[in-house]
Formats: C-alpha cells, sequence, structure tokens
C-alpha cells in the first residue's frame, strides 16, 4: 500500500472535473483527478448543450476554439399544441459575445477539455475508484483502489466530489439528497425523416405538447437528431424500465398530431427518471461537492451539465488562491454562499417549467398557451428564455462584494449617452464583455473576454479615465498601473481604458467608448473582476487606497498594492 500527496483530489472527470482541473492547473496547483471508468463512449451523452456562459468558461480556460468545428448551432425553440406551431422563441439578441448555444455531444465535450488538460501537462487517471476517506482536520487521507484491487493512500488537502448523481463522496458524508421524483423520460439519438416537405429551420429545436407527453427534438452534428419523450408523471404505464426500442418511439411520436415524422437508425437510445435533488450545503470541511454530485434537476433548459462547469469555475480560482497563501480558508466558504442560492433558484425555476409544460388539464393548457403567445409578442417569454439558457447567474449577496461611488450628476445626456454609474454592472454580476478595445502597441480590435483570457488565473483591475480626463490624470493613472504590475504581477492584471489614444504598457484605447458605456463610465471608476469573470469591486472615483483595504481583507498574500 502506497501513499502519496496533492493538494486536490478530484473524483470524476466529467466536464465539472475537468473544468476544474484545467482551472487548478492553469494556477500551477499540484492535483490528481481520477475516475472509476474509461473514457465515456462517443454514443452515449445525456448532456448535449453548451451555452453562453460554459462557452466563456471555456474561452478562459483555452478550451472553446476546437469545439466549434464538432458542435451545432442551437439558435433557438418552435413550439407547438395539437399540430399547429404555436411560436418561436430565439436566442438571437442575448447580451453575450456567444448568444447561441450549440449542440455537442458530451462525450466529445469531455474529449476536448482532456486534451486541453493534456496540453498542460495532465491527464486523467483511469479505473480508480475512491474507496474510502478520512478528515484529519488538515488533510484528508483518501484511498484508491485500482483496477487490480491495488490500494494507494493519498493525502489531499482538499477533495472535491463531481462523481456524479449517485456520489459515492456524498454517500459516505452521509448527507440527505432531498427533493421530488418526476416523470420519466425516453431518448434516442436517430436519423428523422420529415414528411410532407415540413423540415424545419436549420438550428431551431423543436417541442411539441399535448396533454399526455411532450417531445422535444434537438439537431445534432452530422445531421441526425435527439428525440425525447417526456411522460405525463412518474407512473405512466408507457415507461418500461428496458428503454425504448426505434419501434416504441416512433408509436409514441405518432400520437402527436401533426408530427409527421419517421425514425431511423439509432445510434443511442436511454430512459431515466428526471428528479429534482440537492444538498444542504456544499462545503463540508475539506470536501467540496460540485456539479451532479450536488444537484440535479428537470432538463429544461439544459443547464445540467453547465451549472457543474460554472460551480468549477467559482471554486478553481478560490482554492488556488488559498492553496498558493494569497487568501485564507474562509475564502472557501464564499463558494457555498455564491452557488446555493443559484442551485435553488434553478431547481424552482426548471420544475415549475418542466410541469406547465406537461401540464394534462385541457383548460390549464390553454391558459400556457396564450400565457407563452402574450409573453413572446410582449418580449418577457423571450427574455426569460435568453436569461435561462445562458446560464448567466449573479451573486448579488456574496461576501466578496464591495460597492462604493459618490452620487450621479445630473448631467443628463452631455456624455453620449454613457448611463449612471449606479445603473452600471455591480459587483456580483459577471463583467461585460464589449468589442472594440486596442492594446497600446497593437493595431487589431480586441474584445475584453479576448484579453481576460490571455491571463486566465489573475484578477483585473479595469481603470476608466472617462471622457473628459485631463492628460495628467491620465500619466497619473499610468504610474498606478506599473506600481500595480510592478508589486502584484503575479496576481492582477491592470487596464487604463482611454477614450482619447494614449500609449504605454496597459493602455486601452476605447475608440468607439463601448466599454465606458457598458461600465457607466462617466467619470473616471474602478472595476476589480475576479478571475471567474465576476465583478467584486467598483469604485468611483479611482480609490486605489479603497482597493488595498480589499485586499487586505480578503487576500492578504496579494502583497505590494500600496496605498497613496
Amino acid at each position: 500500500m502506497g501513499s502519496t500527496n496533492t493538494a486536490v483530489l478530484i473524483v470524476g472527470a466529467g466536464p465539472t472535473g475537468l473544468t476544474l482541473a484545467i482551472e487548478l492547473a492553469l494556477h500551477g496547483v499540484p492535483f490528481r483527478i481520477v475516475d472509476r471508468e474509461a473514457a465515456r463512449p462517443a454514443v452515449e451523452s445525456r448532456a448535449l448543450g453548451t451555452f453562453a456562459r460554459s462557452q466563456e468558461i471555456f474561452e478562459r480556460i483555452g478550451a472553446l476554439d476546437r469545439m466549434y468545428y464538432e458542435g451545432t448551432p442551437i439558435e433557438g425553440f418552435q413550439f407547438h399544441w395539437n399540430g399547429k406551431m404555436l411560436t418561436r422563441v430565439s436566442l438571437h439578441g442575448a447580451n453575450s459575445s456567444y448568444p447561441l448555444g450549440f449542440m455537442i455531444n458530451q462525450a466529445e465535450t469531455e474529449r476536448h477539455l482532456i486534451e486541453r488538460l493534456a496540453e498542460l501537462g495532465h491527464q486523467v487517471e483511469r479505473f480508480r475508484t475512491l474507496d474510502a476517506f478520512t478528515d484529519h482536520g488538515d488533510r484528508i487521507a483518501c484511498n484508491i483502489v485500482d483496477a487490480k484491487g491495488k490500494t494507494e493512500i493519498v493525502d489531499a488537502v482538499y477533495l472535491a466530489a463531481c462523481d456524479g448523481g449517485r456520489s459515492g463522496i456524498r454517500r459516505q458524508l452521509g448527507l440527505s439528497f432531498d427533493g421530488l421524483k418526476m416523470q420519466g423520460e425516453y431518448l434516442i439519438d436517430c436519423d428523422v425523416e420529415w414528411r410532407n416537405g415540413r423540415f424545419p429551420p436549420y438550428g431551431v429545436g423543436q417541442s411539441f405538447l399535448s396533454t399526455t407527453s411532450m417531445i422535444a427534438m434537438v439537431p445534432l452534428p452530422r445531421g441526425s437528431w435527439r428525440v425525447i419523450v417526456s411522460f405525463k408523471d412518474q407512473d405512466d404505464p408507457r415507461m418500461k424500465p428496458e428503454g425504448p426500442t426505434l419501434e416504441v418511439m416512433q408509436k409514441l411520436l405518432d400520437e402527436i398530431p401533426g408530427l409527421d415524422v419517421t425514425l431511423s437508425n439509432v445510434t443511442w437510445a436511454s430512459s431515466f427518471y428526471i428528479a429534482n435533488r440537492r444538498v444542504e450545503q456544499l462545503r463540508h470541511g475539506r470536501v467540496f461537492l460540485m456539479g451532479d454530485a450536488a444537484h440535479i434537476h428537470s432538463p429544461v433548459g439544459g443547464q445540467g451539465m453547465n451549472t457543474g462547469i460554472a460551480d468549477a469555475s467559482n471554486l478553481g480560482w478560490k482554492l488556488a488562491h488559498v492553496l498558493k497563501g494569497a487568501a485564507p480558508d474562509k475564502l472557501l466558504d464564499s463558494y457555498d454562499a455564491e452557488r446555493m442560492p443559484v442551485i435553488k433558484d434553478l431547481l424552482t425555476g426548471t420544475g415549475i417549467g418542466e410541469k406547465v409544460l406537461l401540464t394534462r388539464n385541457p383548460f390549464f393548457a390553454r391558459v400556457r398557451n396564450v400565457v407563452i403567445l402574450v409573453g413572446v409578442k410582449l418580449g418577457a417569454m423571450q427574455k426569460q428564455f435568453q436569461t435561462l439558457l445562458s446560464g448567466y447567474r449573479s451573486y448579488p449577496d456574496s461576501p466578496l462584494n464591495l460597492d462604493a461611488y459618490d452620487a450621479d450628476p445630473g448631467f443628463g445626456s452631455i456624455f453620449g449617452g454613457i448611463p449612471k454609474f449606479s445603473k452600471g454592472p455591480k459587483p456580483g454580476m459577471l463583467a461585460p464583455d464589449v468589442h472594440g478595445l486596442t492594446l497600446s502597441g497593437e493595431h487589431r480590435w480586441r474584445r475584453l473576454n479576448e484579453l481576460f483570457a490571455l491571463n486566465p488565473a489573475k484578477h483585473h483591475l479595469l481603470i476608466f479615465g472617462g471622457p473628459f480626463v485631463s492628460p495628467e490624470r491620465y500619466a497619473e493613472l499610468q504610474q498606478e498601473v506599473i506600481r500595480i504590475r510592478e508589486t502584484s504581477g503575479d496576481w492582477i492584471e491592470p487596464y487604463v481604458i482611454s477614450v482619447p489614444i494614449i500609449s504605454g504598457k496597459g493602455m486601452l484605447f476605447d475608440r468607439m467608448s463601448d466599454a465606458h458605456i457598458a461600465y457607466g463610465a462617466r467619470r473616471e471608476c474602478l472595476y476589480f473582476i475576479r478571475p471567474d469573470g465576476y465583478i467584486s469591486l467598483r469604485s468611483r472615483p479611482v480609490d486605489f487606497a479603497l482597493l488595498l483595504k480589499y485586499l487586505q481583507r480578503h487576500y492578504p498574500g496579494m502583497s505590494g498594492v500600496e496605498a497613496e
């Protein structure tokens, strides 16, 4: 029986565990990632949709571009009722650089993440099972058993449970997984022939509602489709544990008025029951639950895999900061404080959505249809649809937030339509991505998120000069940037964003004032942005003394930032 040490042991190599591993690798933190099974077969994949927030995370960690070659875009959904099209909702217009989702097999997503992890010098250890673990207060002793039955003791500082809905770590902790068991679902990936020339628009999913079931059809890469039948409740006699055959699925689709299709060439079929469940707490000493190990919910909105990826993005940089001495252990408590409200809201929202879409009562079905129609026409339904699928969630009550600014002046529109600072993005919100920024010395435009991806492990400090700042003040701000870069360059990447063209390291030219508008920078102001892209501090005017106090409180190990 051997014994080894590591900073973080990740159990489970799905999208959540792999994203966490890449985050730690980018921060230079020692870790190991183990999984009891081989890599997922290419044809088996429940999770498909990768939406705006996950795409931004993948961009930052260097895994996005390769996925686009194998995914197919999803632009929106058409809803049908008893053979007639009810309405269409679109992702176009969402406030994101990646407004469209794309459909890609989860196995392919995992493969690309594994390849990115390999580029960073790490790999998944397969056929290794966490048999038991003991929390000793300052470390966790983990018994890892390989395929031959050999046991290895791994002493880890922290343990990340990314081992799925049937999490062994959750069971060993003795945690309840409370919630509701909902209806059953059949799923097949197959070819679809749309008869009578009724082939749907490219990149648009289809949902067929009735009082007996709901059919969802989503386009897959290479021209095939995923077909999902959601039954009316968990006791529906049509739901069989052995799963669907092609003949069974064809019969179920033939029951839907107006759905005139022929299915063929099934590549994968599965049956499962939907449940809305979660743990009460995500952190248990040195153990952190993530992804399906912490929460499972209805697939309405396609946020299952995406929520786990967001969990990993939230926790990864915090683990790194604590392990590298930049922050105390209490920083890790913010993982639970930030993610649990998001999880609760998601379970509630998707549970309600599933019940509404599957209602069997004809009267309530008509009311639902009217609400959908009116909501789409008024824009409310469109907005809700975009918000749900984008995966954008804020942390308004995060213990890491600090908002400090003076009163907004009443200067009206003389600043070219720049909104008030009080209406700009607040701490706890994702930093808006903007286009049209030019880094001093370059002759190309960049997006802000593209700049963030150049230093994915750092905090970013954005210092806005405002439309009418004197050259002398810009020189002072530049000197502060130089000082911060020299003293805290390992942790903070600072930029001064200017409307006039000003040369110098760390200067960003905001040619069309897009960044000033997006951040409400009528006058000079400061935004401090976390490695995961969330705003944690903003101030107006620029207040380096306040920034220093903030760092001393939350990140005392970030040395070198001095007040004026």
